[in-house]
């Protein structure tokens, strides 16, 4: 082998170990990148205080959407049409702040999905069907309530 071609092996493995070093150090970089560090994981306060405000989301939504309900149940004078929407409305809300938002309250706690394949399908179905039949309730309020004026 002469000396030409060693020396233009010897630079080309150089180079090689050169690159795979950098490769591993991005690789590596990104790999710390993707989880929490000291700096990017929020602190106890903050996510006390996220889950204070979750529970009193729960907590109100549930306590005055089942309130709401009751009343339209117990008292007959309450039993109009657009009462029935609000009740229809009523338990939309109530579907939702109890299947959805705790299940989005652990997005906080762990970084993967803990309620399996149907679990994301079921959840996904009851979110998408309880926001679609909030609007559709609403559009026919709106359109019941411009008929009542004419």
């Amino acid at each position: 082998m002469s000396l030409a071609h060693w020396h233009s092996a010897n630079q080309t493995s150089h180079a090689s170990v050169n690159i795979t070093e950098q490769l591993r150090s991005i690789t590596d970089n990104d790999i710390v990148d993707q989880g929490w560090t000291e700096d990017s994981f929020p602190g106890l306060e903050i996510l006390c205080t996220i889950y204070v405000t979750y529970a009193v989301i729960i907590s109100v939504g549930v306590l005055g959407n089942a309130i709401l309900i009751k009343v339209f149940f117990k008292i007959k004078s309450m039993q109009t049409v657009p009462n029935i929407f609000i009740t229809s409305l009523a338990f939309g809300d109530l579907l939702l702040l109890l299947t959805c938002v705790p299940v989005d309250a652990t997005r906080y706690i762990v970084d993967t999905w803990l309620f399996g394949r149907i679990g994301c399908k079921l959840l996904s179905f009851i979110q998408l069907t309880s926001v679609g039949v909030s609007v559709f309730t609403l559009t026919v309020l709106s359109a019941d309530s411009v008929q009542s004026y004419c």
